[in-house]
Formats: C-alpha cells, sequence, structure tokens
C-alpha cells in the first residue's frame, strides 16, 4: 500500500459528486453516520498518537527500551493513516485536522518531557518548538483568511524524522547508561543529522503554508494589473491611429 497523507477537502469522500450512497462501503456508512468521526483512518491516528504517548512516559520514568518501542511503533502507525483512510475511502476535514492535532500535541510532549528528562538537548528543542510556533500561527491566519491549507508529504517526512530523532536520543541515552561510549556518539550524531532534516524539511513545509495562507489565490489576476495593461493598450492604439483622408 502506498503511503498517502491525510489531506482532505472540505467535502469528505463519500459525500464527493459521483459517489452513489447507495454504493457506499461499510467504512462509509459508518463515516456518514457519525459525521465523519468513526473512521478507520482516525482510529489509526489515535492508536498511533497513544502508543507515542505511552512510549514518552515510559522513556521518561526509565523503562527506555519499552518506551522506544512504542514510540517507533506510534510512528509507524502516524505514517500509515493517510494510507488507510485512502484505502477505505474515508478521507474527509475531521480526519484531516485530528490528525495535524495530535501531531502537534504529541511532538510539544515529546520536546518538553525528553528536554526535562536530559535525553534531548535544549538546541534541538528551541529549533523544533520554534518551528511549530511559526506553523500554528499561520494555521491561525489560514483560518482567519479563509484559505485552506493541507498539511503536505514534506510535513509528514519532517515529523518522521523528527520522530526518527527522538528515537536516535533515546539510544543514545541507553548506550551512555550502559558505559557504551563510541556507540553513543555515533548515535547522538545520527541525531542531530536527523533534527536538521526535520528542521529543513519543516521549514519547506511551512514556507508552502505560509504561501497558500498569504499569496495570491490561484487564478486570481489583480485588478490593478489589468487596469494598467488596458490603458497600456489605449495609449498604443492612439498613437498608431490612422489621420482622415482629406476629400
Amino acid at each position: 500500500m502506498p503511503l498517502k497523507s491525510h489531506q482532505a477537502s472540505k467535502i469528505p469522500d463519500w459525500e464527493k459528486e459521483g459517489v452513489d450512497p447507495l454504493k457506499w462501503n461499510i467504512w462509509q456508512k459508518i463515516a456518514a453516520k457519525t459525521h465523519g468521526i468513526i473512521t478507520p483512518g482516525n482510529a489509526v491516528t489515535l492508536l498511533g498518537a497513544s502508543l507515542s504517548a505511552a512510549g514518552i512516559k515510559d522513556i521518561t520514568h526509565d523503562h527506555k527500551l519499552r518506551g522506544v518501542v512504542e514510540l517507533a511503533l506510534g510512528g509507524v502507525f502516524d505514517r500509515v493513516d493517510g494510507s488507510v483512510a485512502d484505502k477505505t475511502r474515508t478521507k474527509g476535514p475531521v480526519g484531516e485536522a485530528l490528525d495535524a492535532t495530535t501531531d502537534n500535541i504529541i511532538v510539544a510532549y515529546s520536546v518538553a518531557s525528553l528536554v526535562r528528562a536530559g535525553i534531548v538537548p535544549r538546541r534541538s528543542a528551541y529549533a523544533m518548538g520554534g518551528l511549530g510556533l511559526v506553523k500554528s500561527g499561520i494555521a491561525l491566519a489560514s483560518k482567519s483568511r479563509h484559505r485552506e491549507v493541507h498539511p503536505d508529504w514534506i510535513g509528514k517526512f519532517a515529523m518522521g524524522f523528527q520522530r526518527t530523532a527522538f528515537v536516535l536520543h533515546v539510544t543514545e541515552s541507553m548506550a551512555a547508561d550502559n558505559d557504551m561510549e563510541t556507540a553513543a556518539t555515533w548515535l547522538g550524531r545520527a541525531a542531530n543529522t536527523s533534527t536538521v532534516l526535520s528542521v529543513g524539511l519543516g521549514v519547506v513545509a511551512t514556507a508552502r503554508y505560509g504561501r497558500d495562507t498569504f499569496g495570491p489565490l490561484p487564478g486570481v489576476t489583480e485588478p490593478v494589473d489589468h487596469i494598467d495593461k488596458l490603458g497600456e493598450m489605449s495609449s498604443v492604439n492612439g498613437s498608431a491611429g490612422v489621420e482622415p483622408s482629406m476629400a
């Protein structure tokens, strides 16, 4: 199954034009009855978020091995929820909003908890946290400007590298606890590389969200430019006019 994002339009899959309600699958029928709340994709999203939260809690309570497995599994579920929604034809705005909201909550909880536990460096936390604040600001602006801004595959990859950085930092801590200094050093470098990739992709994704929020709407031309062009055409036609002939 190819990986897809949870991106959806304002109209859920089962209500789109040309979709016959008599031919809805069982998941579409359930989604329609619950206004898009109960869907397979949403269940996978919540399962991934729950596993990730449990993993962070275990890690900070010194159950690092179990916690890192839970965190990794949570990341897997977060990567496939969009594909599950697409496969069952139950993509909708509720699922997209749930996916984005749980991602932001898990990231905030993970960064705060792992920094407090001394596992993730503060510089990484500042970069991730700052980017998160900018994204949140753009999300609020898009609502006030009535613009549709959807998470895309770049944002999903940024989130994936972020989770990978968390896992690598935890395994670095585990190696250090067991006096495996060389392994801890290399794991720390890998974690820092993953953080850089996460922040880099996050900047690109955030710039795209900003463009969609503050840029011109597709297919809309500026009235002033149109008037200027008409003025230029009139001036050219006037200068190229033909003098009337004398009888």
